[in-house]
């Protein structure tokens, strides 16, 4: 009889298992990934919407209070127009520049020359003239006007707490008020006039200089002025980032680096002199790739790859709503990562743990399926040499399943059942009837037989010298012996 052919119950069970719980749970982690790399992504918009925002109200913002604290300097040398030749008018300056952080300086200029100035003093101005006092915090003066002649001076004076004077010199000036750009708008426009960024050769750091018109009878006598320096949007920039790796930077439409977060990149310096920066020359590849992109493309949010890694950035340009400066933008350029990054890491510790899991639970589940499928076996073989008659060494009922045990308890009385019969029947008989697989059944089959008939020479007198045990041993020997003969000369 030829041997079924099929996968091993085993096999079977174990792949069944894997089939089943493998797939649920690489779902289940690819469900939790997209879910919360959906939600990091929404929280990623609003991080950069706003630090978008705080850089636009910044910005926004920067120059309003400027603008209103020089239109009050104006109005007061209106009102009083010999009031800023005095000595008493420089609290009036000190106080206008301490309205505002960012205002550098705040001084007023005359059409005949007269200019007087009130400024913060910091290591840079210190470091450029010796004859200033190391403790210098404040620094005021004034300017001849043309008048003087060959003797027009400015005279200095220095503080550490104002207004207390702790230095001061007078050296002679060729100073022209006149030539100053702001100074020049705001007699054109006869109203708020405002520069373009440039290096102040004092700090060498951006300011931009504004100036409202002084006015007398109607007529343009002067204009009072600020220098702002962009160091104070340079330090908000980097303090309100999107992320730790985020740049938040202000930019003019020409491309001119008004304020980045770090200070120093935000200008170019060259023996001759230093200038602004510009978004093309930054060692940032990252915003470089972005203005390409926003230029190639036409938009002002999207997102780019850079590198050999093809790491993911969000770019966002907005124009600053400002009625003073009309062509600044915010540009925010931020890595996907540092946002979805730790999910990315944990992600692939969850592909890590999966697949030392599926390593344990193969292990687990081949074991279980050897704890299930060895007790089918044990049967199957059985049945197997029952089939053969070989009898062997009896099987045990010993599995705690329960359809299993009752399975091994029903194997093992056939076996008995089989065991027994073959005692009284041939054994060949018996095979024979096992394997034409036809159920015996009281039936009359008209064939030709050959009967054999035989007798024991002195079975008598043998059998009463015996015990019952040991005669019936002898006759089980002795049938069997002949049974083989008979068999094997295969007479029927």
């Amino acid at each position: 009889m030829e041997a079924p052919r099929g996968t091993r119950l085993q096999l079977s069970i174990s792949a069944i298992f894997a089939l089943l719980i493998l797939p649920a749970l690489g779902a289940v982690i690819a469900f939790s990934y997209y879910e919360n790399a959906r939600n990091l992504t929404n929280v990623s918009q609003r991080f950069i919407d706003r630090a978008r925002d705080d850089a636009l109200d910044m910005a926004s913002n920067f120059f309003e209070p400027v603008a209103a604290t020089i239109r009050l300097v104006a109005e007061v040398a209106t009102a009083r127009p010999e009031f800023f030749r005095t000595e008493e008018s420089r609290n009036t300056l000190y106080q206008a520049l301490i309205s505002a952080p960012q205002i550098d300086a705040v001084y007023t200029s005359f059409n005949d020359g007269y200019h007087r100035v009130v400024t913060r003093m910091d290591e840079d101005r210190r470091r450029t003239d010796p004859r200033i006092p190391p403790r210098a915090n404040w620094h005021s003066s004034y300017i001849d006007d043309y008048a003087s002649g060959a003797q027009r001076a400015r005279h200095r004076r220095f503080f550490e707490k104002w207004p207390e004077p702790i230095g001061g010199y007078t050296e002679d000036t060729k100073f022209d008020v006149q030539a100053l750009p702001h100074y020049q708008a705001a007699r054109l426009r006869m109203g708020l006039a405002i520069t373009d960024p440039i290096i102040n050769p004092d700090t060498g750091y951006a300011v931009i200089s504004m100036a409202y018109p002084i006015r007398f009878d109607g007529q343009f006598v002067g204009a009072a002025s600020a220098n702002i320096t962009l160091g104070v949007l340079s330090k908000f920039l980097d303090t309100h980032r999107a992320s730790p790796n985020s740049i938040t930077l202000i930019a003019d439409q020409r491309g001119d680096i008004i304020a980045h977060p770090v200070m120093p990149k935000g200008m170019r310096r060259s023996k001759e002199r230093v200038e602004l920066a510009t978004l093309s020359e930054l060692d940032e590849p990252q915003v470089v790739k972005a203005v390409q992109q926003r230029k190639a493309l036409g938009v002002d949010r999207f997102s780019f790859e850079l590198g050999a890694d093809g790491k993911e950035y969000v770019a966002a340009f907005s124009k600053i709503p400002d009625k003073v400066v009309t062509e600044w933008e915010v540009i925010v350029v931020t890595p996907t990562d540092d946002f979805v990054g730790d999910l990315k890491q944990t992600n692939r510790k969850l592909l890590w743990l999966m697949a030392v899991l599926v390593l344990l639970e193969s292990a687990l589940i081949y074991l279980m399926a050897r704890k299930i499928s060895r007790p089918i076996e044990s049967v199957s073989g059985a049945i197997e040499r029952i089939r053969s008659l070989s009898f062997g060494q009896s099987l045990t009922s010993d599995s705690r399943i329960r359809e299993i045990g009752q399975l091994q308890r029903a194997t093992i009385l056939l076996e008995n059942a089989l065991r027994s019969f073959s005692v009284f029947v041939p054994v060949g008989l018996v095979r024979g009837l096992i394997e034409s697989g036809k159920p015996l059944a009281p039936a009359v089959e008209p064939r030709f037989m050959t009967i054999f008939f035989s007798d024991l020479e002195n079975f008598t007198t043998i059998s009463e010298q015996l015990s019952p045990q040991e005669l019936s041993e002898q006759t089980s020997r002795y049938f069997e012996t002949v049974t083989v003969a008979v068999a094997e000369e295969d007479v029927s």
